[in-house]
């Protein structure tokens, strides 16, 4: 190119790629494809969440859905998203009018993308059980108490002579109003049996909101007024229905441990964070009874603090971890060897060889109702002495023989064998006959024979208890089975009853009637191993066989029996049993889980295991029969102070207290039949006790919420009558959560639909007019004169050169 050349003439060059990152970075996020690629991301992230095998459960992350979709890579997949949208929009689609319904799409989504993040942000989300009423009790013979008004809530007030028992027998929703101005009327009772001590019982029944109505009832003879003349039989026992007030909700999805000091009401809170919900956590098999039929549970520990709360927290100072889950167990008592003291048990499992059908029985030899299984087939019993076999195995009558020593002819001892009917069962009220032992100065009499006598150690004892007289004097001997424990009886008048040694001039051997069972575990002497004694139907010799832990012995051609496992000093221990999975109710959520929690202070450990509860009560009565679970773990603290533990959800303080003042149920036509399905929808009527003045009464129904101080409120549950316990409708479930936002995701999704019906309907209209002007133009000049001459031809000078416009 020569100087002075007119650069005009000269074609544009093409711009070469952006070198500035942030040039670079801008046409990244204008990027088509990113958006794509995010979209892509976006919809596997929510469909291995939501659908299929369901990832989110597994031991990696332990998430439910929510958790799942408020994770850091749904919200930065969400940012990115965002951004794409905006960069892409404002440098690829010019603001006009024909672009306006994308526009509005791609801004509706922005609005909806970030209005539910901060929806999720501040999202609360709970229930809160409400309770209809509770009762004040006043009497000079105690402090004042209160009690929940549920059926079978029940209270000790006073000591000693002043203690009295309430108990709520009855609740009626409905209560037929009979008399007076309120005639008709049906309205809520509660019927209270007073129980004081040294005093005839009777039943209060109090009406809700009409106490004028309250009288007593006598049981067996009716209304007080028509035994008495007056309604009320103690006029210094006062009771009242007042209002039951909740100041809690409690989150769902959330976890928090529990604290009081024993015997207090208050609990103090710890939340608990990432606690897994769907696998099953130990450090060791030996926490946990295996499920059967279920393969071992997998060593996978886990160790999560749990910080200190607020309030008063009697675990304050101490290092609280929660070591081990489970998702669905409960605990069961079993025994286990390494006690201290004698206490044999054997784990014993009778299998048909030919159809391999088997039955496992836990026997313990010194526990009556445990020691024998198969109806009285299968025995555990223990022997002190091996003299003690020889008898074991054998059917025979009770037996007693007594030998005097030197008192037979010639200094010889003396014998006599009670004859069996003395031995028998009979009247208690016929007084025994005294039996002479010929040639001898003694005589006896059988009182009456004990069989399975329960001994402070555990032991089965029998006994014989008779009366001998002689030169010597009257006695009466206790005669056991166990020779050692041979006594005689000193009645001293009075309470002052003595055991002592046996006198020597007599001695006592009693057997007590036996019916040999099937297979007989003999355990001991000592600590070997235990032997079979198979008892002969024919009343042959028994068979004497050893039993090998985890052997099996034929009894006959049909049963085998495997002592699984035994110890002669076995202690009971409480685990959690695995339940297998077959057998679990897929809609039980959490009420199964249980947590292993470890407490250390002083350098000191001590652990429990915890069942999840729904709510943290602050006493039995609210367990309403069994309703909800109220379960607190007593555990004993390193440093020697005692504590209640609860394991359940974690809870904030409501908005303000809220008090139940009517529960209604809406049926379809016919009334309530006592089915669900003939209820059209539940309704509760609510009212908030604020500090600055108490709400109007709030309507709330299952599908029609109803708003206070932010927050929305709904039927969550309810309390269905239950025949022969309850009649129901004594407390109502509400659940709450805030709508944090809600109108903004409504209003983004709103501009994205509308901006697509202005793309695919008012766009092409648009564009369709502008065509139709532009021919319109177009045919214009065509008709004009002269639009169709030829171009003058151009100037020498400007041959070959544009001409730019």
């Amino acid at each position: 190119m020569s100087p002075g050349q007119d650069h005009s003439t000269e074609p544009a060059k093409r711009r070469g790629p952006p070198r500035g990152p942030i040039a670079r970075l801008l046409n990244l996020f204008s990027s088509v494809w990113l958006g794509i690629g995010l979209m892509t991301f976006l919809f596997v992230y929510m469909s291995i969440g939501s659908a299929g095998y369901v990832i989110r459960q597994m031991r990696a992350f332990e998430m439910t859905e929510y958790e799942w979709f408020h994770w850091w890579p749904f919200n930065a997949a969400i940012a990115l998203l965002v951004i794409n949208l905006v960069v892409a929009t404002l440098r690829r689609i010019p603001f006009r009018v024909v672009n306006l319904g994308v526009w509005m799409i791609h801004t509706g989504i922005v609005i909806l993308c970030v209005s539910s993040v901060a929806y999720f942000g501040f999202k609360v989300e709970g229930d809160s059980p409400v309770f209809r009423r509770k009762i004040v009790i006043e009497s000079p013979r105690h402090a004042p108490v209160e009690l929940v008004a549920l059926p079978g809530a029940s209270v000790v007030a006073g000591v000693g002579p002043d203690a009295v028992r309430y108990r709520v027998t009855e609740t009626r929703p409905d209560w037929p109003i009979l008399s007076g101005d309120d005639a008709g009327k049906r309205v809520y009772s509660v019927s209270v049996s007073v129980e004081p001590a040294g005093a005839d019982p009777f039943v209060r029944q109090l009406l809700d909101g009409h106490p004028q109505y309250t009288e007593d009832i006598i049981p067996g003879q009716g209304r007080a007024v028509r035994v008495t003349g007056k309604p009320i039989l103690d006029d210094q026992l006062r009771m009242s229905l007042a209002e039951h007030t909740q100041e809690w909700f409690y989150h769902v999805n959330s976890w928090a441990l529990y604290a009081r000091p024993s015997g207090q009401r208050e609990w103090s809170q710890r939340p608990i964070r990432r606690l897994p919900r769907y696998n099953d956590y130990i450090a060791t098999r030996d926490w946990v009874w295996p499920a059967e039929g279920e393969a071992p549970l997998p060593i996978d520990p886990i160790d999560i603090p749990v910080p200190e709360g607020d309030g008063a927290d009697p675990l304050a100072g101490a290092d609280v971890r929660v070591t081990g889950f489970l998702r669905y167990a409960f605990g069961e008592q079993r025994w286990v060897a390494g006690g201290g003291e004698l206490n044999p048990i054997a784990s014993v499992r009778l299998t048909n060889v030919q159809t391999g059908a088997s039955r496992t029985y836990d026997l313990a030899a010194f526990d009556m109702e445990k020691r024998s299984a198969e109806n009285g087939e299968l025995v555990l019993q223990w022997i002190d002495d091996e003299r003690e076999l020889a008898d074991i195995g054998r059917s025979g009558d009770a037996s007693l023989t007594l030998r005097f020593p030197g008192a037979g002819p010639d200094g010889a001892d003396a014998f006599a064998a009670a004859p069996p009917e003395t031995l028998a069962a009979r009247d208690p009220a016929q007084e025994p006959a005294w039996i002479d032992v010929e040639g001898t100065g003694f005589a006896y009499r059988v009182r009456e024979v004990v069989e399975d006598l329960p001994m402070s150690d555990g032991r089965l004892i029998s006994i014989a208890v008779l009366d001998v007289r002689g030169p010597e004097g009257q006695i009466t001997r206790w005669a056991s089975n166990v020779p050692e424990l041979t006594r005689d009886f000193d009645d001293g008048g009075d309470a002052d009853h003595t055991l002592r040694e046996p006198a020597p001039w007599v001695e006592a051997t009693f057997l007590p009637s036996r019916l040999a069972p099937r297979a007989t575990i003999v355990a001991g002497p000592g600590e070997g191993h235990v032997r079979i004694v198979l008892g002969d139907d024919e009343g042959g010799e028994p068979r004497i066989v050893a039993a090998p832990v985890g052997e099996t012995v034929r009894v006959d051609d049909t049963i085998g029996l495997t002592v699984a496992s035994y110890s002669p000093t076995a202690r009971l221990e409480m685990r959690p049993l695995i339940v297998p999975m077959n057998q679990r109710d897929k809609d039980a959520g959490s009420n199964y889980s249980l947590i292993r929690v470890e407490i250390t202070r002083a350098g000191r450990a001590t652990a429990a295991w915890l069942p999840f509860h729904m709510y943290a009560f602050e006493d039995a009565n609210y367990a309403y029969g069994g309703r909800f679970r109220y379960s607190p773990v007593r555990v004993r603290l390193p440093d020697g102070g005692d504590v209640e533990l609860l394991f359940g959800r974690r809870r904030d303080p409501l908005p303000a207290p809220v008090a139940l003042e009517d529960f209604r149920l809406i049926a379809h036509v016919g009334g309530f039949t006592g089915q669900v399905s003939s209820i059209r929808d539940w309704e509760s009527i609510v009212r908030f006790r604020a500090e600055g003045g108490d709400s109007a009464p709030l309507s709330v129904k299952t599908n029609n919420p109803a708003g206070y101080d932010g927050f929305r409120f709904f039927q969550a549950m309810w309390d269905p009558p239950e025949p022969g316990f309850t009649a129901g409708l004594n407390f109502t479930g509400l659940g709450i959560g805030n709508r944090v936002a809600v109108g903004w995701q409504l209003f983004g999704c709103t501009l994205s639909v509308v901006g697509m019906l202005y793309a695919f309907y008012v766009k092409p209209v648009i564009k369709r007019r502008r065509q139709e002007r532009v021919w319109a133009e177009v045919d214009a000049k065509r008709a004009s004169p002269g639009a169709l001459e030829p171009a003058a031809s151009p100037s020498p000078a400007l041959a070959g050169a544009e001409v730019s416009r």
